[in-house]
């Protein structure tokens, strides 16, 4: 079986109290592109993407209390919440994770802002959240309802219809993961 590589970093995600007054930092001091802002009423969160090079930096924003994002800016304060990396594949890397005895927070690739994703555990990847994103066309794509919308050198996904739900549950896999006695 050969592993689903990375084949690049998507975007890296810090949390933020506020957008409004993060952007000012990242547009206008560092003259970084704002791509777009948009919020997501499932996650209680809105998010800005800003193209650096290849890649992005994505600003995170609760919008409500009690999610994973707000419970992390309550705790540990504003700064990086996550690296995301693009794969071609993201079930199959998903499956390559677990055969490896990776954690993973999703079981199966859900909708994201730009396309389908999942996240692996913390404590799998020595402390930080990974997300993994589907490459534009990508397997998961058609069936959670996105179509590839090219703008310049850059793609992004649009939502076609409200796909099936994707159950997201947190899955210890692979070997054997009780405790030694």
């Amino acid at each position: 079986m050969t592993p689903q590589r990375p084949s690049r970093i998507h975007h890296v995600a810090t949390v933020v109290r506020s957008i409004d007054a993060a952007l000012p930092f990242h547009r206008d001091g560092l003259g970084l592109e704002v791509e777009r802002v948009v919020d997501i009423p499932g996650d209680g969160v809105r998010i800005a993407f800003l193209g650096v090079g290849e890649s992005r930096i994505e600003l995170v924003e609760p919008t409500a209390p009690g999610t994973g994002v707000a419970r992390f800016l309550e705790t540990r304060g504003e700064g990086v919440h996550h690296v995301c990396y693009e794969v071609s594949d993201v079930a199959a890397a998903l499956a390559d994770l677990a055969h490896d005895g990776v954690e993973l927070i999703d079981t199966a690739p859900r909708a994201g802002a730009e396309g389908p994703v999942a996240f692996v555990h913390p404590r799998s990847a020595h402390g930080v959240l990974v997300e993994l994103i589907e490459a534009p066309g990508g397997p998961a794509w058609a069936r959670l309802g996105f179509t590839p919308l090219d703008r310049g050198s850059r793609v992004r996904a649009t939502r076609r219809r409200a796909p099936k739900a994707t159950p997201r549950r947190r899955a210890r896999t692979g070997p054997d993961r009780r405790p030694a006695s």
